[in-house]
């Protein structure tokens, strides 16, 4: 039963990777999130195997080496596969994009592919998800998060001019704006405004 399922239960990675998908559903009945997300959230953040220290030298080669055989459009969920498994798709796109590559972006017109694999991407990720646009970007796979970020803006998925807020903020608000610049750092104010719901960038940047 799911009752007995602790984090610190032996061979806890191994009964939650067999998990169904009614077990999931569970999941979500007892933390009022879709079950997709609570997989996400276990896969990607919670499972003890999820490394978030150094790349080794052989986790690079094998980073290059996954890049390098998919020709064309690349998936990073798949490419973490091949990196070992305990590397998250956005953390080996971010690995990629900052030691690799300052090209591994599509630059020029949203394809129509790309533009509903961003929908899907906003959709199915939650607002508090750590590095949100990262995950985003991952999805999308030929488009960094900047672009991501812009394009779904744009396009009224995320901020929307009429949800803007204005006056005084609430401390919820101050709280998200403390932990997106803890995130994204205190220069990258277009994403820190997609994780403070109803502020804008310029709101942001002037309240810090």
């Amino acid at each position: 039963a799911l009752e007995k399922v602790t984090l610190n239960a032996e061979g806890v990675t191994d009964l939650i990777a067999a998990f169904t998908d009614a077990e999931w559903q569970e999941v979500a009945q007892e933390t009022g999130l879709p079950a997709a997300s609570c997989k996400t959230i276990w896969c990607h953040h919670l499972a003890p195997e999820v490394c978030a220290g150094p790349w080794s030298s052989e986790e690079d080669a094998r980073l290059l080496a996954a890049v390098t055989a998919q020709d064309g459009g690349r998936d990073w969920f798949e490419i973490a596969e091949k990196v070992g498994g305990v590397r998250t798709p956005a953390t080996c796109l971010k690995r990629y994009q900052t030691q690799f590559s300052a090209t591994v972006h599509q630059a020029g017109n949203w394809t129509t592919d790309e533009v509903e694999r961003l929908r899907h991407a906003v959709h199915h990720t939650p607002e508090w998800t750590k590095n949100r646009w990262g995950e985003i970007a991952a999805k999308v796979r030929t488009r960094n998060t900047a672009q991501c970020t812009h394009r779904a803006r744009r396009l009224g998925m995320v901020g929307k001019v009429d949800d803007v807020k204005k006056g005084k903020w609430a401390a919820e608000e101050d709280d998200a704006l403390r932990r997106a610049v803890g995130n994204f750092g205190a220069t990258k104010w277009t994403l820190i405004a997609s994780a403070v719901p109803g502020r804008t960038d310029m709101q942001c940047r002037e309240r810090w």
